[in-house]
């Protein structure tokens, strides 16, 4: 989760920036030979970094972000192929599944969740090198069919998202129809339970799942689902603390000792050097997440470079208008502001 690397995913290219050093050029750089990229997710461990992406095809591919693949010495093809083996996961016509959906990896629970256009929907365990699958089960959802003109069709599960300190809570949405899933995840068993919006004709537009403090003190905090719904609605569901399945993992046996152990459970101790920095520490840059284009009325230009042969508005509307220009009489060039 670094604060200062992006990740720009189109669908035939990947590109990874680190805007703390150069925010024009990326760090990496990903391309396909032919196919098109439906979904990518990454999988980071204590020794390496992995970029996995699901294309239109249904093929899962993989590639190690090593310096190797640094993008000043050019592009990277994708041609490593991520191999998923179950019963239901069959290739015809050079489509495994009749294309793919999405992808997403949950480094809590360690496990690969992905989907294809047939309908079908999978969670799998991974080996030691995250590179290859080690058991594959399939997510059989009860309601997650539609009938349009006769032609019934099976929605597979996409927008996969974790919640916040809650570990083992998987949540999704059905293609077309966004209805929202919610996975509880256990050793050795997965609870689905399929949320319902009422009412049937209102759908979902988006969910969010939460874990807050309980109203009244000295009881345990509780984790509920939040759905917007198209009519404006905003529907609140209550995921039940009495269910062991959804409590499992909020056992004090699985918590850590300290806020900073929740990045990795499973992390070894290893010893701090303190050492005295000889320069200033650099601190990296900002950035917005989004921002809003401005309106053409809200824009001045000014400068009495500009306004000696111009008013605001000429100035304005030769801006504005492709095709014209501003011109100024001084040799020297002029300024604008």
């Amino acid at each position: 989760g670094s604060q200062t690397e992006l990740a720009v995913v189109a669908d035939t290219f990947v590109k990874i920036y680190d805007l703390s050093s150069d925010v024009l050029s990326p760090t990496y750089y990903f391309i396909v030979c032919s196919d098109k990229i439906r979904d990518a997710c990454f999988i980071i461990t204590e020794e390496s970094k992995f970029l996995v992406v699901m294309m239109s095809t249904g093929q899962i591919y993989f590639q190690p972000i090593i310096p190797e693949c640094n993008a000043s010495e050019g592009p990277v093809y994708f041609t490593i192929e991520f191999v998923v083996e179950h019963a239901n996961i069959k290739e015809a016509d050079s489509q495994v599944c009749e294309g793919g959906v999405s992808i997403h990896y949950s480094h809590s629970l360690k496990l690969l969740f992905f989907s294809y256009q047939n309908g079908k929907s999978f969670v799998a365990s991974l080996d030691d090198s995250v590179c290859k699958t080690r058991e594959v089960f399939e997510i059989i959802l009860k309601n997650n069919t539609v009938t349009n003109n006769g032609k019934t069709t099976t929605l597979p599960l996409t927008h996969w998202s974790e919640t916040y300190q809650h570990p083992g809570l998987i949540c999704a949405l059905t293609t077309g129809t966004n209805n929202p899933v919610v996975l509880t995840i256990k050793p050795e068993s997965i609870q689905i339970y399929e949320v319902k919006a009422l009412p049937a004709k209102s759908k979902v537009n988006g969910m969010v799942v939460v874990r807050h403090p309980s109203g009244n003190q000295g009881n345990p905090p509780r984790t509920t689902v939040l759905l917007a719904c198209e009519d404006g609605n905003l529907r609140i569901h209550l995921v039940a603390n009495m269910s062991d399945t959804v409590l499992y993992w909020l056992q004090p046996r699985f918590q850590p000792v300290t806020p900073l152990a929740y990045l990795s459970l499973q992390c070894q101790k290893k010893s701090i050097v303190i050492r005295k920095r000889s320069m200033p520490p650099k601190i990296p840059v900002d950035f917005f997440e989004h921002c809003q284009r401005m309106q053409n009325s809200e824009v001045d230009f000014l400068g009495n470079d500009i306004l000696h042969v111009y008013n605001k508005e000429q100035v304005k509307h030769r801006f504005n208008v492709g095709g014209l220009y501003i011109a100024n009489t001084k040799l020297g060039g002029f300024s604008i502001d």
